[in-house]
């Protein structure tokens, strides 16, 4: 949890010419978030759908949603500490938030693969039964 502290922390240091970024940031960590989750859900439900094999689609999804959920931590961490000077280069922060950001992306990729087949399974048994 602290590093989630120490993320929001760096994040509410940037100046006032740095709220475009903060914003940016976090506009596109939340578009990561709850996009990728809903782009794995659709995507098992397509496939479930269809009557084709779900998993290979969702593996590819959930990495997806991983690697976008750490990109646009990175930049939401990163962004508004590279605008500023370089005061902050001993900072440790920075460097736990990355790592949560780590840790929050290597989750995202088996939460993201169990939400889209369980959203296939449920769209098989729903065409199954029409």
């Amino acid at each position: 949890m602290s590093c989630v502290v120490a993320a929001v922390g760096l994040t509410a240091q940037a100046g006032p010419t740095d709220q475009p970024l903060v914003y940016v940031g976090e506009a596109a960590l939340l578009l990561a978030g709850l996009g990728g989750a809903v782009l794995c859900g659709w995507g098992g439900w397509r496939r479930g759908r269809r009557g084709v094999r779900a998993w290979p689609a969702v593996t590819f999804l959930a990495v997806l949603w991983g690697v976008m959920l750490f990109v646009a931590g990175v930049f939401g961490v990163l962004g508004p500490g590279s605008a500023r000077s370089a005061a902050s280069d001993g900072d440790s922060a920075s460097g736990w938030a990355v790592g949560a950001l780590v840790v929050v992306s290597a989750a995202a990729v088996p939460a993201g693969f169990a939400i889209g087949m369980v959203c296939a399974s449920l769209a098989g048994k729903e065409s199954a039964e029409c």
